[in-house]
């Protein structure tokens, strides 16, 4: 159950909220600046492999401070 205005959404789920809003549009760039940096390892990592699949035919941007979110 979301509260209003998101406000019993966690960080993590904030942040998986706004990437499939974004992917939900449908852009031809995607920029994902610090996008999973909430989330546990083992998440990041299951978003990261669907991000790939989502954004094969995208140009994408990833912003991100943690090297394992690049690679």
């Amino acid at each position: 159950v979301v509260g209003e205005r998101g406000l019993r959404l966690s960080g993590g789920e904030k942040q998986r909220v706004a990437i499939a809003r974004t992917l939900l549009k449908a852009p031809a760039i995607v920029l994902l600046d610090e996008a999973t940096s909430a989330l546990d390892t083992r998440t990041e990592r299951s978003i990261q492999s669907s991000l790939a699949r989502v954004c094969e035919n995208r140009t994408t941007v990833i912003v991100a401070h943690r090297l394992s979110t690049i690679i």
